[in-house]
């Protein structure tokens, strides 16, 4: 099929008032074919939707995948790698782990890789945050942003976060603090995960688990470089799975162990995931295998998966349940037949 002899582009027109009725006019009257990019998740709103009737197909982007990170520096994954190229995409499942996806920054000193970083963070918090929504409190959304991205993987709430900064001396109320996390939200900086349950009052209660866009951003604001690993790692496994569904939740067991994502694209569980650096320890390998198999008891799913950085082998859980450890490398290349 030819290409139209006219199509037109739009970036970050959801800045102008009533630009939504605008690009209907285009696509009833002139029929062209219209392209609309921003950065911002109101161009995902039930407005647009009803605005333009349906006439839409929505498509999110994000940072590289390990996928496009690999082909970016001219390495070309194959179905079954020999032992030399299991050792590249190992030593490139760290680098982009620790680096991250945004294309500019790949091969980056880390110097400036962390200045280029924190400046696109900058953008996002004055021209998608503080601009769009007229607020004069600059310095609560920088703390709110640089306090999230240094504890990104962890169980947040709003209580928390309010108190932190009325310790501190700054006088914001608890909804305005709530205001500020959705619009750091919409502009795509950090995702909340709710807990996995059934009832819609348990996922609005529990805390939230915070996840940034990018682990690179972990990497580009973090004050303990050896103690981040571990959540590098989950961000990395996280990023990897919401660029295919937003379907992700974490998971607390009954007697109150952590499972630190469940996959329920259309509401249901289909897969368990836990992130663990290593299970070279018997004691921390008991604990990641006793977690699991509770989960999967507890949600009638007979299979999970650890994520670690080297490991790689096949745990036979009993009772027609297995959990595959597998290295980060592996995980990242894995077909998107597994969220299904």
């Amino acid at each position: 099929m030819n290409a139209p002899d006219v199509q037109v582009f739009f970036d970050e027109i959801h800045e102008i008032p009533g630009w939504e009725k605008f690009i209907r006019r285009l696509l009833e009257q002139e029929k062209y074919p219209v392209y609309i990019t921003g950065s911002s998740s109101h161009l995902l709103s039930s407005e647009i939707a009803t605005t333009l009737r349906g006439r839409t197909l929505t498509v999110e982007v994000f940072p590289f995948s390990f996928h496009e990170y690999l082909s970016h520096i001219g390495v070309e994954p194959v179905p079954h790698p020999a032992s030399k190229q299991r050792s590249i995409y190992a030593h490139q499942a760290r680098m982009y782990m620790h680096a991250g996806g945004f294309p500019e920054s790949i091969g980056c000193e880390p110097h400036f890789h962390r200045i280029l970083l924190q400046n696109y963070v900058d953008t996002i918090m004055y021209r998608d945050i503080i601009d769009r929504h007229q607020i004069s409190q600059t310095h609560v959304v920088r703390e709110l942003i640089t306090y999230c991205l240094q504890n990104c993987s962890s169980l947040l709430s709003i209580n928390k976060l309010f108190h932190r900064l009325k310790s501190q001396g700054k006088a914001i109320g608890k909804n305005a603090v709530y205001d500020i996390m959705a619009y750091i939200e919409d502009a795509y900086c950090l995702f909340p995960i709710s807990v996995f349950s059934h009832s819609h009052n348990q996922r609005s209660i529990a805390p939230k688990k915070l996840y940034a866009v990018d682990q690179g951003l972990i990497t580009a604001y973090t004050i303990k470089p050896g103690f981040e690993h571990a959540a590098l790692l989950e961000n990395t496994v996280f990023c990897s799975i919401r660029h295919r569904t937003s379907g992700i939740y974490y998971y607390v067991t009954h007697d109150g162990y952590e499972v630190d994502f469940v996959v329920a694209p259309a509401g249901e569980a289909v897969r368990l995931v836990q992130c663990c650096l290593s299970l070279v320890e018997p004691e921390t390998k008991k604990r990641e295998i006793r977690v699991l198999i509770q989960a999967m008891e507890e949600l009638g799913l007979s299979g999970a998966t650890i994520v670690t950085i080297d490991e790689d082998e096949t745990i036979d859980a009993g009772e027609g349940r297995s959990i595959q450890v597998m290295p980060l490398w592996r995980w990242l290349l894995q077909s998107d037949d597994a969220y299904s």
